[in-house]
């Protein structure tokens, strides 16, 4: 845990909550090199039936460097996000009926015009039936053509994760970005 995430929440600036501690991941789809920062966003190999925690994680960094390993990484996560995305249809439910005193983060790519992506927090602000509209709350490192606090519009089927910061600190959802803590 960090020096931040020790402090009461109010003390905590609400739009760098989450995104200090966000899972960040950057791939040259060419190179098939890999990057990850210490950003929130993914699940742990265990996914307990509430997905809350009283803390929040931080996750590992991580990086890939070849196409390889960037496929390995990519199947490994794929039965976190299928569970993060069976969750959907109730976040955005919920969200739309309104969340007192919490912040809906959807984990998506970003991408360059060369394919190059990262994968970023969204705040969502937004969720109609067509799109959803965010504001990127994670540093961007290796996607110039981005950076936190641009506004992003995509489409459901683009969202990897979910996570809802609560006005106590404590956080539900973060499937893959839990799963991603313990990833070797």
């Amino acid at each position: 845990m960090s020096s931040s995430d020790k402090l009461p929440q109010k003390s905590r600036p609400k739009s760098r909550n989450l995104a200090s501690s966000a899972i960040l991941i950057v791939l040259a789809a060419s190179s098939g090199f890999l990057f990850a920062n210490n950003y929130p966003s993914r699940a742990v190999p265990h996914v307990p039936e509430t997905l809350e925690t009283t803390t929040q994680p931080l996750d590992n960094s991580m990086r890939t460097t070849s196409e390889a390993e960037t496929s390995r990484l990519d199947k490994a996560m794929q039965p976190y996000v299928v569970k993060a995305r069976a969750g959907l249809p109730g976040i955005r439910k919920r969200f739309n009926a309104g969340m007192k005193d919490e912040v809906l983060m959807l984990t998506v790519r970003v991408y360059d015009p060369n394919g190059k992506y990262e994968q970023v927090f969204a705040t969502v602000k937004k969720w109609d039936e067509k799109e959803i509209t965010g504001t990127i709350a994670s540093d961007v490192m290796g996607i110039k053509s981005h950076k936190m606090g641009d506004e992003i519009t995509f489409p459901e089927k683009d969202i990897l994760d979910w996570t809802i910061e609560k006005s106590d600190g404590t956080e539900e959802g973060n499937v893959v970005g839990n799963f991603l803590n313990t990833f070797k």
